[in-house]
């Protein structure tokens, strides 16, 4: 991979361990509101907090490994600190009292969707096991969030 590209996908990485530091944040936020469902929001939390901490080391090893990596899907490092932007506005109307915890529940689930199809997977392609079992570990939790996530507003629905 050209040193340019490599810059380029490093800097893409780090916007998405961003992206869960930025989740995880929200989440925490949620907690603090909501303290009635604060397990359910603080195991979201940690699973995001470990998300970025993959995404961290997946930095490392396409860095000193780099010549194993591929670009497959190009993704755009502006969209996703443009998303990080809206998860921090989020988190605010959460902090200012501005959404239920209903509401909230409904555009974090579509901040897990996105995060789902923005295809972290897909990014890059390698052979390298290490990179693919944190990249599925990532895809495996988001999805299970997603389902939590879908069952938290089922069980407010029928409230």
């Amino acid at each position: 991979m050209p040193t340019l590209d490599l810059i380029y996908v490093l800097d893409v990485l780090n916007a998405m361990s961003d992206v869960e530091v930025a989740l995880r944040d929200l989440y925490k936020a949620c907690a603090e509101k909501w303290p009635s469902n604060a397990a359910f929001w603080n195991e979201i939390s940690e699973a995001e907090d470990r998300h970025s901490l993959n995404m961290i080391r997946m930095t490392g090893i396409v860095s000193s490994k780099h010549e194993k990596f591929s670009l497959n899907r190009p993704s755009n490092e502006v969209a996703i600190r443009n998303f990080i932007k809206s998860i921090n506005n989020t988190k605010e109307r959460v902090v200012k009292g501005e959404l239920d915890q209903k509401k909230a529940l409904y555009l974090i689930k579509d901040m897990e969707r996105s995060v789902l199809e923005s295809k972290y997977k897909d990014f890059l392609t390698t052979n390298d096991i290490e990179y693919n079992t944190l990249v599925s570990a990532i895809v495996r939790e988001t999805e299970d969030h997603n389902a939590t996530i879908n069952k938290k507003i089922a069980e407010m629905e029928k409230e």
